[in-house]
């Protein structure tokens, strides 16, 4: 969460507790919700939970979202990142 955080220059609590996520928040969620599949064994509910989303629609349409391409070079940015940090 702080990476992806301070990569966009957001505070995480505006991440996990904003009702709509729009520009850069929007891209930021997104690219979080793609981390936190590839890293961890959650379930797609338990992402709902942390990341404040509404519905289980709302994290289709984020999943559907990590495929576009301004969003996988800085998916790539960030995992290089944090596995850096988990390598440590």
């Amino acid at each position: 969460m702080k990476l992806v955080a301070s990569h966009f220059q957001i505070d995480k609590d505006l991440i996990q507790g904003a009702r709509q996520g729009k520009g850069d928040l929007g891209k930021a969620r997104t690219v979080l919700i793609y981390l936190l599949r590839e890293f961890l064994p959650w379930t797609g509910g338990r992402i709902i939970g942390y990341t404040g989303l509404r519905s289980w629609g709302a994290l289709s349409y984020h999943i559907a979202q990590e495929k576009i391409k301004p969003l996988q070079e800085t998916v790539d940015i960030l995992r290089n990142e944090l596995i850096d940090i988990l390598n440590f």
